[in-house]
């Protein structure tokens, strides 16, 4: 079995796949990420890269960067729908 590299964001941590030979000669990459430090690897439990980076931060310790949700609708929240009455 061969790892595959990723970028990892934390100096001294690797981030990885393994890539496995199959029987008939082709490579299959494995879906989840392994994390490599002090000789241990440890397995992420993921398939996303972007979750596994947070894996790696809260595994060194450093808390993961947070999201700024950006809104189109700056102005005072309107309702869905109106009712309207009808008067006749």
């Amino acid at each position: 079995m061969k790892r595959i590299m990723e970028k990892s964001p934390v100096v001294g941590h690797q981030l990885f796949r393994w890539e496995k030979r199959k029987v008939d000669g082709s490579t299959a990459t494995l879906a989840k990420y392994y994390v490599r430090h002090l000789g241990k690897d440890v397995c992420t439990k993921t398939d996303r890269l972007t979750a596994a980076k947070n894996f790696v931060k809260k595994m060194a310790g450093e808390p993961p960067a947070a999201r700024m949700e950006e809104c189109s609708n700056t102005g005072p929240a309107r309702p869905r729908f109106s009712i309207s009455s009808a008067t006749s």
